[in-house]
């Protein structure tokens, strides 16, 4: 058909344009052209009767109770029809009845990309040939470009098709239209082959009440036509009627249309039950303890479905408990391009058909736009979808799913064939903890469906739930992070023991004969730490014997430049990865700074017994030991430190003639510090600090006896008097002396 039409408008350009003292006004009538010897009275021509005049400065014709019509055969050059327009802008005001009439071809003809209106308070019936030599010439109105029905009434017929192609808007007016179809052409009808669908102004299609705009894919573009419940273009009578009383509202309730006149009393309906009202000014269905059921046979026009949504920017507000049931359909059904949003602190329960002849009815929610669930309560449930399609936002609700998905659809189930995946605020997936969102291709783009663990779609309860807003407190147990959720149940935790405690006002963990165990692999993320800290200003209260295992990872972690202070009157034994070499195998690693103070800590590792960062020991007993590591001649018992320790009323007194080595480190910028022994090398034996003084009278390695001045323990000479020190013990003229 489009080819055929490309055709006639080629030719109609190539008619006749001889130059002649009249001017042609693009306008036909009859087969003859409109002129400005014959526009004042065109009965003149043949075949026009009654009052048909044109006015060229306001480009309208009138026509009075008039006939235009055309007997002549149709050439394939439009000679055969009643009226054709080739004029963008024209009006034809009608006043009283009219009638077009073509025998053999079209009644109408508009123009590719020529405007045409139709107005008036008259009537016009256009009549198209029954038969034709082509089925395209059998056609009411012909319309290749636009036109606007305003006000007025028109019929157009056709054998074939009623109107045909181009764009329309129908404005305030009755329109019948009706074509008989073609064996040759599945889109010819009473309305087909339109470029678009039409536009309605203050006017409605009343019949068929279950039509349905379709589109398709022409040789040229995307096309539509109306469709009837047989699945075929219609082609019985078409109405098109003013709105007046009544307004189309858009949604349906138990298969009955919501209008202005049934808008309170919707429980009038059969299976409409409770209170449900509608407020239309703010697009507003309240349902309080409300049942919208439908037992309806399904007709694949949403017949049998409980509540269908067409109306964009609706709200449903939810009181109480409210349900919707369809037997045989879907329980609820949003139209492609609207959104619609559940609401309210009440629930909603919708249940679709268990079975139904096709898969696609048996479903919760059939979502073709876009669904906002806030603040609510929702079940959805369905045979073989829970809920389908669409774009998904859930905000604050509580959501519970479930499809038992199908043989014939890989990806229909709980939550499938969706647009995208779901948007969630204030709430979250909560089961299946395992789910994954999967995008696959389908027939006209990408869709996501909600798979579990084994691989499948997902045909079991979703649920969404609110998620409290959970603090992180910066630290983590055995593996698992501490926050405002689980602070006080620490010892619920897999290698948690004794008693574990902590109070976020303070940030002090409290240790009272507790064990704290990792044995996790360790995946660089301190996974397999068994305390982990990034909280600046963290204290760890010592009470009775404590222990932090760790079997593949670092005892303790102190991370991020973060402060961590050690203390209490208790003990705490730290073993970090016996492995004989890595990185991990640490019994405390100190990226931060931390203080070790009054209390007594143990440390052990494979590899490294305390590494990195600044460490502060005040009046306390360490003993720590790290094994070495032979891809690095610094890793030993205390290595790598950022700077020299600090010892307050403590000092190392085990293994004697032990001293801080500077080196650098690859790429450092500052010097890093082990602790060497006499025999030159990093100490891998226990290293004691302690408040005691043993070896009072040793003077340290590299002081002689006698030697004046003023040494630390390290042989290092200090500088000013000593009044001026910190606390420890010095050697002072070549004895050692206790500053407290």
């Amino acid at each position: 058909m489009p080819a055929a039409i490309v055709a006639l408008f080629v030719a109609m350009f190539a008619l006749s344009t001889t130059a002649q003292a009249q001017e042609r006004y693009d306008l036909m009538v009859a087969g003859v052209w409109v002129t400005s010897d014959n526009c004042d009275d065109l009965t003149v021509v043949d075949g026009v009767e009654g009052v048909a005049q044109y006015d060229p400065e306001t480009k309208t014709l009138t026509l009075e109770n008039a006939t235009i019509r055309n007997s002549a055969e149709e050439n394939g050059y439009a000679s055969g029809v009643a009226f054709t327009n080739t004029m963008d802008g024209l009006t034809v005001n009608l006043v009283g009845n009219n009638t077009i009439i073509s025998e053999n071809s079209m009644g109408m003809f508009n123009f590719r990309e020529k405007q045409l209106i139709l107005t008036g308070g008259g009537s016009l019936k256009v009549s198209g040939a029954e038969t034709a030599t082509n089925d395209l010439f059998s056609c009411g109105i012909l319309n290749r470009g636009s036109m606007v029905v305003k006000g007025c009434t028109v019929e157009a017929t056709g054998g074939i098709s009623g109107i045909n192609h181009g764009n329309w808007e129908f404005d305030s007016c009755t329109v019948r239209v009706k074509g008989g179809g073609s064996a040759n052409d599945e889109y010819a009808g009473s309305m087909g082959w339109l470029h678009s669908q039409p536009t309605f102004k203050n006017c409605i299609l009343t019949a068929p009440a279950e039509g349905v705009w379709r589109d398709f894919t022409g040789d040229d573009g995307i096309y539509y036509a109306l469709f009837g419940s047989d699945g075929k273009v219609f082609t019985d009578w078409i109405t098109i009627a003013p709105i007046t009383e009544v307004e189309n509202y858009g949604f349906y309730v138990a298969g009955v249309q919501v209008t202005s006149e049934n808008c309170n009393s919707l429980t009038d309906i059969p299976g409409v039950e409770g209170t449900v009202k509608y407020d239309h000014s703010s697009k507003t269905l309240t349902l309080e303890n409300a049942t919208i059921r439908n037992s309806a046979e399904e007709n694949g026009y949403a017949s049998g479905v409980a509540f269908t949504n067409t109306l964009d920017g609706l709200t449903v507000n939810l009181v109480g408990n409210n349900t919707f049931i369809s037997e045989k359909s879907m329980g609820m059904f949003n139209f492609r391009e609207k959104q619609l949003t559940l609401t309210g602190g009440g629930s909603l329960k919708v249940s679709g058909a268990e079975t139904a002849a096709n898969e696609l009815f048996s479903c919760g929610i059939l979502n073709r736009g876009s669904m906002v669930v806030k603040g609510c309560t929702v079940e959805a449930t369905g045979g073989i979808s829970g809920i389908n399609h669409g774009n998904w936002e859930f905000d604050g609700c509580t959501v519970r799913v479930k499809g038992g998905g199908s043989a014939n659809d890989e990806y229909a189930g709980s939550m499938g064939w969706l647009h995208s995946q779901p948007t969630f605020k204030d709430c979250g997936l909560i089961s299946p903890k395992e789910g994954v969102w999967k995008d696959f291709t389908g027939d006209d783009g990408n869709y996501y469906s909600l798979f579990g663990s084994d691989g499948k779609v997902f045909a079991d309860w979703i649920t969404i739930a609110p998620i409290p807003e959970v603090e992180n407190y910066g630290f983590s147990v055995a593996g698992v992070q501490v926050t405002s959720e689980n602070f006080n149940s620490l010892t619920d935790i897999p290698g948690v023991e004794g008693t574990v405690k902590y109070d976020h006002d303070s940030k002090t963990l409290t240790l009272e004969n507790a064990t704290i165990r990792n044995t996790a692999e360790e995946d660089g993320n301190a996974s397999g730490t068994a305390l982990f800290s990034t909280l600046d200003g963290f204290v760890v209260n010592l009470v009775g014997s404590s222990t932090i295992i760790s079997d593949k990872g670092m005892g303790l972690c102190n991370a991020d430049s973060a402060h961590l202070t050690l203390m209490g009157s208790g003990t705490l034994k730290v073993n970090g990865s016996a492995a004989a070499d890595g990185l991990h195998s640490c019994g405390i690693q100190n990226n931060g700074y931390l203080t070790v103070k009054d209390c007594v800590v143990e440390v052990a590792a494979g590899v490294n017994g305390i590494c990195k960062g600044v460490w502060t020991f005040d009046n306390c007993i360490v003993r720590v030991k790290g094994g070495g590591s032979q891809s690095s001649e610094y890793a030993g018992s205390i290595s790598s430190l950022w700077d020299k320790p600090t010892f307050n009323g403590c000092s190392i007194i085990a293994p004697e003639g032990t001293y801080l080595k500077d080196f650098m480190l690859d790429g450092g910028k500052e010097p890093c510090y082990s602790l060497f022994g006499s025999d030159g090398k990093v100490v891998t034996s226990k290293v004691v600090i302690s408040t005691e003084v043993s070896g009072i009278n040793t003077v340290p390695v590299g002081v002689s006896a006698g030697e004046q001045g003023i040494y630390n323990m390290h042989g290092m000479r200090m500088n000013g008097n000593f009044d001026q020190l910190p606390a420890g013990i010095y050697i002072v003229d070549g004895k050692k002396v206790v500053k407290k």
